[in-house]
């Protein structure tokens, strides 16, 4: 039978009255083949006495200082070694067959993305939350808890780990990648683990509401930009990026994964032989193939480089604008925010 090595990772800082609770439901779980990863941020209370009562139980464990709880649950990633990561905060903690649950589910059905529903713990009490409709809401809102949440290490090697810029809602900035992104996800509907109310992002309302509207934002604007750009990308043929500036960059970045990028074209002979994400900057006359698809994104010297090109013998059927692409895109993201978010697009602030 399938036995994956789940990790649990745990982050702490100074937290003596509750990461026991938390150790104790992770070494007392009902699947066995865990790999248990304690990171601590440097406590000064009895944090870090209470974590070596259970050190035989515990496969790797550091006490160093860090820049908050995104970079401590990074290095607990760098330091996992199993098939699934689980994390669970040291103010959380697990029901006894929670990891058994995921891993049955994982028998089950091949994912990416194993998540259950969860209870709400405050004041001495439980409420259930169910995921299921509300998944689907993940665009707009965190709707599940992140601790019952359960991801392939695959995931994070091709997606990258938490964006540390982040303070509070970068694990909803990750998950709501991977939901653009079109990753497989499998709801539980079982409660698998307690969530406590009054962690750090229940607690600072204010910023989670800000990173959570730059998120939302960010990414459907990311969306809705590479949908449209695929419309004039054609695929299978050598695009050139002509213009590496702000604009540029950005298409290079988004677009390197869709389209097979032939080069990153300028005018400017000062930018020649920089690179950029492994692709050497070039003058125009680098062009091999006359048949190839021009990108300009240098938007103010647009019909200069239009005509540029058409003198090399680039048909004007295979020069690409940015400047069509924006004004498809401005109005596509205007009317998303209007029917969807009511934000001001620009302030990122209630309108």
């Amino acid at each position: 039978m399938y036995e994956p090595t789940v990790s649990i990772i745990t982050v702490c800082l100074n937290s003596e009255k509750t990461i026991e609770r938390t150790i104790k439901s992770v070494i007392n779980q009902s699947y066995v083949n865990i790999e248990y990863i304690v990171i601590d941020g440097g406590s000064i209370d009895n944090t870090k006495d209470i974590i070596k009562k259970y050190e035989a139980y515990i496969s790797y464990f550091i006490s160093e200082k860090d820049q908050g709880i995104y970079d401590a649950i990074n290095k607990g990633i760098d330091a996992a070694t199993g098939d699934i990561i689980g994390i669970i905060n040291s103010d959380d903690w697990y029901m006894e067959d929670a990891v058994e649950t995921i891993v049955d589910c994982s028998r089950e059905k091949e994912a990416e993305v194993y998540f259950g529903d969860f209870f709400f713990h405050e004041d001495g009490k439980n409420n259930v939350h169910n995921v299921n409709p509300p998944f689907k809401q993940l665009w707009h809102n965190m709707v599940m808890g992140h601790p019952a949440v359960f991801v392939i290490r695959k995931v994070y090697e091709c997606f990258g780990k938490f964006d540390l810029s982040y303070r509070i809602a970068a694990d909803f900035n990750f998950l709501n990648q991977l939901y653009y992104a079109g990753v497989s996800f499998v709801h539980i509907a079982k409660p698998i683990v307690f969530f406590s109310m009054g962690g750090i992002s229940t607690t600072r309302v204010k910023l989670c509401e800000e990173e959570t509207i730059k998120i939302r934002l960010h990414n459907i604007r990311k969306k809705i930009f590479i949908d449209i750009l695929k419309e004039y990308l054609v695929d299978n043929r050598n695009i050139y990026i002509f213009g590496i500036g702000s604009w540029g960059i950005y298409i290079v970045e988004i677009i390197k994964d869709i389209v097979n990028i032939a080069g990153l074209i300028d005018n400017k002979q000062e930018k020649w032989n920089d690179s950029y994400l492994g692709y050497t900057i070039s003058p125009p006359g680098s062009i091999k193939y006359t048949n190839a698809c021009v990108f300009i994104t240098a938007v103010n010297c647009e019909k200069e480089i239009e005509i540029q090109l058409l003198q090399m013998g680039i048909e004007s059927k295979n020069i690409i604008k940015l400047s069509e692409c924006l004004g498809r895109y401005e109005e596509l993201i205007a009317l998303e925010c209007m029917n969807y978010y009511e934000w001001d697009i620009t302030k990122c602030s209630r309108i």
